[in-house]
């Protein structure tokens, strides 16, 4: 009686209090004025391009170089977060706080809706959203959390063998904010087939094709270069492993909660078949972390459905006699480390007073000509955007750039000011976001006149060597 009453009050209850907690810190980490990831400018300089009534996806080649990597669907969102609170990062940083806490309910519903209890369901969605993994990304402003979560909405409506049309808009809709988000179509699809509901199968795959070819129409040949055309990333397997170590490494809770019902003799195909395969597909679908630039978050997709799958493995041992009150303290003893412990760092480890004198010393330049990773500075301090994404940029080829594209730009000293990420050209490091050429003209032409001690994306202020009238402050 002590422990199922633990197991059906207490555990979901303790759950509720580590995500209350865990949002408390994420709050805290949004209101930061300042771009702490690099996608966070170029998402939110193509979102006010929208709100400016500006083509999302323009004609690639004239100057200001705009690419837009990302669907429309995350674009539209943000903008409408910006339109609400204004031009900041607060508002579509609270967007992907909202998302990540739908995604957590959405893991109680699809677990309910295939086999799972209330109470591993709750004690799964705490362990998913205060999971390192999710820590690292929470809550930036990215197009992860509102794809997984459209990507998962249309996996409930699935499960609750609602209409497979909504279920299409939802997967169509999670694919065009990011397109690696199709791992819960596939598994849907995989399980209509295994079923040989061939019919119901017709008419999911009939509307996401008709859906997804009618928005690819109305983004035209544009929209298809900055989405398709933007991802020329090669492998790197060591990429991939290093990204997945860490992953697992934060995962344990997880992976304890879904091995538990395999190590007492339960099994996929017979409980909760369709949350094993979305774990499958999104498992093989993590494999785009090992594209260059690719970092943790390509996994977010991938804890979502091991946090289905652990709440289904964890029913399934308690409706088969298992003891699983243990295994819940044993979770939820990491959810409490994980949460409370203070060893664990945020991925980037911003400097405020540094960032706030970056942005002031760029608010104050006289100058308009800016080319600068930390897009959202450029933004926040009223400078034109000249370049939407320069990582994006250097993937992409055969196109024919105004005035002869980045490079021929620094050569002719075109910009009054560089700013560069943490890694110094002096230093002999190449920042990834360059292109040699690149590099190597800023070199040429430029000379730092000014360090800040702010993040990966705003370290060091280069200037035309012919306009410096200042001494170098700090050499970096």
């Amino acid at each position: 009686m002590l422990a199922e009453r633990l197991a059906t009050r207490v555990l979901p209850g303790l759950s509720m209090v580590a995500i209350s907690f865990r949002l408390w810190q994420a709050l805290g980490r949004a209101v930061i004025p300042y771009q702490v990831d690099y996608a966070e400018g170029t998402i939110l300089a193509s979102a006010v391009r929208l709100l400016h009534g500006e083509p999302l996806y323009p004609t690639p080649g004239p100057l200001p170089y705009v690419l837009s990597p990302y669907g429309p669907v995350g674009y539209l969102l943000t903008a409408l977060a910006t339109k609400v609170c204004g031009v900041s990062l607060l508002g579509p940083r609270l967007l992907s706080v909202a998302a990540a806490l739908a995604i957590a309910l959405l893991i109680v519903g699809v677990s309910r809706a295939v086999g799972g209890t209330r109470a591993a369901g709750a004690l799964c969605a705490a362990a998913f959203f205060c999971s390192p993994l999710i820590w690292i990304w929470l809550p930036l402003l990215r197009v992860d959390f509102p794809a997984v979560m459209l990507s998962i909405a249309g996996l409930y409506v699935f499960a609750r063998r609602g209409r497979l049309s909504l279920a299409s808009m939802l997967f169509v809709a999670a694919a065009f904010t990011k397109l690696t988000s199709v791992a819960a179509l596939v598994a849907c699809s995989v399980e209509l087939a295994l079923e040989r509901r061939w019919r119901d199968l017709a008419v999911l795959l009939g509307w996401t094709c008709s859906l997804g070819l009618a928005v690819a129409a109305a983004l035209g040949p544009n929209g298809l270069f900055h989405l398709i055309s933007t991802h020329h990333d090669a492998f790197e397997a060591g990429r991939y492993l290093h990204n997945g170590a860490i992953v697992l490494g934060g995962s344990f809770a997880l992976l304890l909660a879904a091995g538990y019902g395999l190590a007492i003799g339960c099994r996929p195909w017979t409980t909760g078949r369709v949350a094993w395969l979305y774990l499958g597909a999104s498992t093989l679908l993590t494999l785009t972390a090992g594209k260059a630039g690719a970092e943790t978050n390509h996994f977010i997709e991938w804890a979502a459905a091991l946090a289905i799958v652990g709440a289904v493995s964890m029913s399934c041992g308690i409706r088969q006699g298992g003891e699983a009150v243990p295994v819940a303290a044993a979770v939820l003893a990491m959810i409490v480390v994980t949460v409370g412990g203070a060893w664990w760092r945020p991925r980037h480890d911003v400097n405020v007073q540094g960032c706030r004198d970056g942005y002031d010393y760029l608010r104050q330049f006289p100058g308009e000509r800016v080319l600068s990773e930390d897009v959202s500075a450029l933004l926040l301090t009223g400078k034109p955007v000249l370049a939407s994404d320069p990582f994006a940029y250097q993937q992409v080829t055969g196109v024919a750039w105004e005035h002869g594209g980045l490079e021929r730009l620094v050569a002719a000293g075109y910009f009054d000011l560089v700013l560069v990420g943490d890694e110094s050209f002096q230093a002999g490091h190449r920042p990834a976001r360059w292109s040699p050429e690149l590099s190597r003209q800023v070199l040429n032409r430029y000379q730092p006149v000014q360090a800040f001690n702010c993040s990966p994306t705003l370290g060091v202020a280069y200037m035309r060597r012919e306009s410096m009238n200042t001494a170098l402050v700090r050499t970096p």
